[in-house]
Parts: C-alpha cells; structure tokens; sequence
C-alpha cells in the first residue's frame, strides 16, 4: 500500500514520539496518543493511518510487536533507537 509522505511522515514521527516517552503500550493507546498528538488537522483516519504505518514500521525492524499479560504491545527495540532516524 501507499500512503502520501504528507501523511506518513506525520504519523511516523508521531508513533516514535509516543513510544519514546510512554514506552511500550497497546495499540489502541497507541492510536489514541497519536490522534493526541495530531489533533483535527490530520486529514483523514488516524486510526487508519496508525495501523498501517505501525505494521510498515514492524516490517522495516524500526518498531515491534511483544507479547505481554495475553496483550500484543508495540514498543521500540531495546537499544536501537538509530533505526529510527531513517
């Protein structure tokens, strides 16, 4: 799938900002704080655009998914944080 730069660049910055600071959460959560983060000026679903750009970034190492307590959590891999200059 592609997604408009305008749109991804946005989100991504916005799901590593939130995994910097909050640390591992769920998905849901995830979502709510990017939506926070961005408020109403982001054209478009949030949500949407959260889940896609999450699973991108799973596929490129630059986040991942953890099983923890029977919930999946997202969170940044411990000690490359380099991965998520490019």
């Amino acid at each position: 799938m592609r997604i408009d730069r305008a749109k991804y660049n946005p989100i991504r910055e916005a799901i590593l900002a939130v995994l910097k600071t909050d640390g591992p959460c769920k998905f849901m959560q995830l979502a709510e704080r990017v939506e926070a983060r961005l408020g109403a000026s982001f054209p478009g679903s949030i949500a949407w655009y959260a889940i896609t750009v999450k699973l991108d970034l799973e596929a490129r190492g630059v986040v991942e998914r953890i099983r923890q307590g029977g919930s999946d959590l997202v969170e940044l891999p411990s000690g490359e944080s380099s991965m998520t200059d490019g």
